[in-house]
């Protein structure tokens, strides 16, 4: 019976549940959107260095021989150029960095859960008997 209960509450609340997926979709771009504009310095600067062409590269060699051993050992040396490459520019790069890990740490948890607000307030006079 609680399951029987519980099915019918989910489904007499799919349009609270479809405006919540469609805030959740549209904040998801809007950050993603903020993160892309902000990290455009540091790839065109990780383009330059040949970090992304090794990138492209390390998966066309591993679809070519499969080879796991070699796309480790290959990941790893992409991943020191990789460092090394911000580290050499970390003069011209850091505003940007920090701008980036702001939108995805702060941006992403204050929108992610800004629709809770709305959400539970709903939920609670909807189910409420008051």
């Amino acid at each position: 019976m609680m399951y029987k209960d519980t099915f019918k509450l989910l489904l007499s609340n799919f349009h609270l549940v479809w405006k919540i997926l469609a805030y959740v979709f549209i904040s998801t771009l809007c950050v993603i959107g903020l993160a892309y504009a902000c990290s455009l310095p540091i790839l065109k600067v990780l383009e330059a260095e040949g970090v992304v062409g090794q990138f492209t590269s390390l998966f066309v060699d591993f679809s070519k021989s499969f080879n796991i051993y070699e796309l480790l050992s290959n990941a790893v040396s992409l991943i020191e150029n990789f460092f090394n490459v911000i580290a050499n520019n970390i003069a011209n790069l850091w505003l940007y960095i920090v701008l980036f890990l702001f939108i995805i740490i702060v941006i992403r948890a204050f929108l992610g859960g800004f629709y809770k607000f709305a959400a539970t307030n709903v939920l609670y006079y909807y189910l409420s008997s008051n």
